[in-house]
This record gives C-alpha cells, sequence and structure tokens, in this order.
C-alpha cells in the first residue's frame, strides 16, 4: 500500500509522497481512541481517494521555489535545450530574492517588489575585479525574466499547486525597438560567396541567406535531406539523447530551394551540406564579411535569414513564409519583417532594388564567363 501507517508518539500518521516526490503526512488520530486496525483502514481509504483522484494527494501542498524548479523540468520534456537554460536564469533570479519561500505564498506586491528588484540592483562579477561590479540588467532582460516567471507560475496554477499567478499583472514586454538590421542584398550576398575560404563556408551563408535556415539548422542539413525531384530541403530537429525530437522551437519544416541556391547544392552528394568547423565560428564570419568589403554586423547569420523572410514578405501569402521559416506570424511581425525598400520602391515609382540586384549579378556572371574564355 503507497499510504503507510507509522507511529507519532500518542498519534497514529498516513504517510505517502506527493506528486513532487516529498513526504507528506497525515495525522489520523490519537492511539487512546483509535486502534492499528482502524487506523490501517483510514490509511486504506486515503490510498483509494489518491487513486480515484490522483491530485488529492498534492491538497495543500506548497513546495518551494527550488522544489518547483526541480517539478517544471520534469515535467516539460518538450522545452528546447535553450529555453531550459534561460528558465534556469530565471529559476535563479527567484531563489536569489525570494529565497526558500513557497510559490503559493508569493502574493503580486511581491512579485513587483521582485521586479524592481531586478531592474536597480547591480550586476555581480563571477570573479569580481578590482571591487568592480556591472549596472543592473537591461529592460529587455529584466523582461524575459518577468514572461519566464509568468510561463513558471503558469504551469503551477495549470496543475493547482498555485491559486493564482502573481506575475501576470507584471510589464513582459520592453519598450518596442526599431527594427534595425543590415541590409544584405543579393548583390551582397555574391561579394560574401567570393569572399568565403571553402565550398562548405559558401553553403553555410547560402543556406541562411537564400533558404531562411538559422544557424544550427543549417549545419545539420544534409544532402540526403534534399528532395530532388521537388527541389525542396526536410529542415529536421536535432538529436538531443540519441533521440530527434521536436521542441517549441525545433519542428521538421519544408522549406523550397530557389535557383540560385539550387546550382549550389542541388548537384548532389552525402553528408552535410556546410561541414564548417564549429570553434570560432562568429569570429571567423565576421572576417569573412570584413573581407567581402560590407560592413561588419552583429549576428552575420541571422541577419540573413531576417534579409530573405523581408524579401519573401513581399512575394509570398504571409502564412507560407511563417511555414517556410519555421516559426509564427506574431514573431515575424514582431522581429523579422520590416518595410522593404522594394515595397517603398513600388509605391514611390522608384528603382526595384531586387530586380537591379538581379541586373548587376547577371552582368557581373556574363562578364565573368567572358573572361574564362580562352584567346
Amino acid at each position: 500500500m503507497s499510504v503507510l501507517v507509522v507511529s507519532n508518539g500518542l498519534y497514529w500518521q498516513a504517510r505517502f509522497k506527493d506528486s513532487l516526490g516529498n513526504t507528506r503526512r497525515i495525522s489520523l488520530g490519537a492511539k487512546a481512541k483509535l486502534s492499528e486496525r482502524d487506523a490501517r483502514s483510514r490509511a486504506f481509504e486515503i490510498h483509494a481517494e489518491h487513486v480515484r483522484n490522483p491530485a488529492s494527494m498534492d491538497r495543500r501542498a506548497n513546495p518551494t521555489i527550488r522544489e518547483w524548479e526541480q517539478f517544471y523540468f520534469a515535467n516539460r520534456p518538450e522545452l528546447a535545450y535553450g529555453t531550459q537554460l534561460l528558465f534556469t536564469q530565471t529559476f535563479g533570479k527567484l531563489v536569489a530574492y525570494f529565497k526558500n519561500t513557497r510559490i503559493n505564498d508569493i502574493k503580486p506586491v511581491h512579485a513587483q517588489a521582485w521586479r524592481t528588484w531586478l531592474s536597480t540592483t547591480p550586476t555581480l562579477r563571477t570573479k569580481p575585479k578590482d571591487g568592480l561590479t556591472l549596472p543592473p540588467i537591461s529592460d529587455q532582460s529584466v523582461c524575459r525574466h518577468v514572461r519566464d516567471a509568468k510561463a513558471i507560475w503558469a504551469f503551477a496554477v495549470k496543475l493547482q499547486f498555485a491559486d493564482s499567478n502573481p506575475f501576470a499583472v507584471l510589464r513582459g514586454t520592453p519598450a518596442k525597438v526599431e527594427h534595425d538590421w543590415q541590409d544584405v542584398t543579393r548583390e551582397d550576398l555574391v561579394r560574401l560567396l567570393e569572399a568565403c575560404p571553402s565550398p562548405a563556408w559558401r553553403n553555410l551563408f547560402a543556406l541562411c541567406r537564400l533558404a531562411g535556415l538559422r544557424l544550427g539548422e543549417a549545419l545539420r542539413a544534409r544532402y540526403e535531406d534534399i528532395d530532388q525531384g521537388e527541389r525542396t530541403l526536410r529542415v529536421l530537429p536535432k538529436i538531443e539523447g540519441g533521440v530527434r525530437r521536436e521542441t517549441t522551437k525545433q519542428r521538421a519544416r519544408t522549406v523550397p530551394i530557389c535557383p540560385d541556391l539550387w546550382e549550389m547544392i542541388g548537384n548532389g552528394g552525402s553528408g552535410a551540406i556546410a561541414p564548417v568547423p564549429t570553434s570560432n565560428l562568429h569570429r571567423n564570419a565576421t572576417a569573412i564579411v570584413a573581407k567581402a568589403g560590407l560592413p561588419v554586423y552583429e549576428k552575420p547569420f541571422h541577419t540573413l535569414r531576417k534579409n530573405l523572410e523581408t524579401e519573401w514578405a513581399d512575394q509570398h501569402p504571409p502564412m507560407t513564409v511563417c511555414k517556410w521559416l519555421g516559426h509564427s506570424p506574431q514573431v515575424a511581425a514582431e522581429h523579422y519583417v520590416r518595410a522593404s525598400k522594394r515595397s517603398v520602391a513600388a509605391v514611390t515609382g522608384g528603382v526595384d532594388p531586387l530586380a537591379e540586384a538581379h541586373k548587376r549579378i547577371a552582368d557581373l556572371e556574363a562578364k565573368l564567363a567572358l573572361a574564362s574564355q580562352p584567346a
């Protein structure tokens, strides 16, 4: 029987483990008024109630933040590894402020005080240098921790470990930041590819700019994932623990291969399409951008993905583009799509930059072909 009867001095107790793995005890009555046989009978009734209604074993359960962290990650296997790391950081911020407070004892006023503490407390260095400290974390980071805390408590409310979500009233959206990423045109891409030291590097830049793959997806892409007949590329989640599983940010999808990209990777092969060494990847990519004569910009690969989505948004239905890129229309609107120069040119009657870029690329290819001919 999962509910045991134990002696506690002058009283009988029922002992069992709740869904968090914590040992729970319920008093059954005084030994002077209750025989051991009667105590076992009452313990059996408690066990039967747990079988009928598993939530009953958690009545009055109020885990600490640390206990809830263990339960949360054990019961959210669908979270991507990166998301788990971010949530772990938020749990650390919660424990640093609330210590061993139980989750149902935290009220909205306490949650607001925690947010204020996040935005005003200097950040301590892991290894202090000359007694210096860093300024408080940015508003974007504060809002990210708030959003994570909301999700953490929403799960507790859903499973009835918390009566309400005290973080729901907090602002979790940072001040609006204007989309300000670097324009990398098709002509710029040609310069990038010419500056690459190997075909693997060329394929990596091309997969991000012409297929919209995330960096990790581009590194995992294999020739075996190409459908030669349909001219599409199957983008698959990464393998963790020997299993390829979909997460909140990694779902299988199919991406069309445009003619320029097909010319580079469509001839077939085996293994990774872009087998680039991952050590010093960002530094080496930045060096290639500089060698190509382009302004060095942040996030050298993710910026290419953003440029493609803005380009595709002018040419294809929004839902189709989101399916190809692997995110929701809300994410696209907030972080990826902006008014393109091509859209502005269509209204003002100016030169279409995409058409102009294609013309320049064609002229460049013609010159290269002419130069390669024997005299």
